[in-house]
Formats: C-alpha cells, structure tokens, sequence
C-alpha cells in the first residue's frame, strides 16, 4: 500500500499485515523506522499503527491500494468496442502473431520462435504478479479447517 504525500514531492509504502499482527510491529517500533510502515485490513478499513499528525509527510496524502481485478466480459463481436485487458499487451500480439503464423504454411516454421517468446513475456507476467505479495500470514483458529477434530480427540 502506498500514500502519496499531499506535497507529491515523495511517497511512503507500508507493509498490509494480518490484524492481529498490527499489534506486534506497532510495539516498540519507531514510526519513522521502515519497519513501523504498517497497516491492516478490518472489515472495509485500512488500521495503521500510529496515529498521523498533521506535521507527517503522509497526512493528506492520497492512499493507493494494489488490488486484482477481474476483467470484464467481452461482449461484442466487434473488436473496436472491446478491450481485452492484459499485464503486458506484447504477450498478447506475440500470441496473436504465433496463432497466425501456425496457420500459415509459408510462415509455420516461425510458430516455436514465437510461442516461446509469448510464453517467457507471460512467465514475467506471473512473476510479477507473485512478486506483490512478501509473505502471507493466515491466522489458525480451531474452526479454520486445518487439520481435524480427530486430531485433538
């Protein structure tokens, strides 16, 4: 999550942790320090772990969150009126290019250049994707369906 300061003369980024792990970097942790950049998800809510006063470079800054998406459905035939949305639109015309040339007898022998090419542009993609997220922490709770009951009959 990133806060935009209202100067736009910089940006902080803060770490999204569980909620009940707030609690664990807002003790002791200086505010100003990189890691005291944290907040949380409650409900609809970002939670920090301070209080921002009005002389913090955050205070009245503009806040962004990443977040997936589902692309909307393509509905018309009419390929001017919808957009397919993708990360990188290389992947997409080099996998359009190699669907083309697959089907063409004079450019076939090109097809494995070009699918190979498509395929690395989509693994960046999904690198890119996995690399959003450092580490993810799931609160474990009786009733969170790990493990059984059996377990602790």
């Amino acid at each position: 999550m990133r806060i935009v300061w209202a100067s736009d003369a910089g940006y902080t980024d803060y770490d999204i942790v569980s909620h009940d792990k707030l609690k664990d970097y807002s003790y002791g942790i200086n505010k100003e320090s990189p890691l005291g950049f944290v907040c949380a998800v409650i409900g609809d809510q970002l939670v920090f772990n301070h209080t921002f006063t009005t002389t913090d470079n955050q205070y009245g800054g503009e806040i962004f969150v990443p977040c997936y998406v589902f692309p909307d459905e393509i509905t018309s035939s009419n390929t001017s009126t919808d957009e397919v949305q993708v990360d990188d639109p290389d992947w997409l015309v080099v996998r359009v290019a190699a669907e083309y040339v697959r089907n063409d007898i004079t450019r076939r022998q090109r097809y494995p250049e070009l699918l190979t090419e498509a395929n690395e542009i989509m693994e960046r993609m999904k690198d890119d994707n996995e690399g959003q997220i450092d580490s993810i922490d799931k609160p474990w709770s009786p009733a969170s369906g790990i493990g059984t009951d059996s377990a602790w009959s």
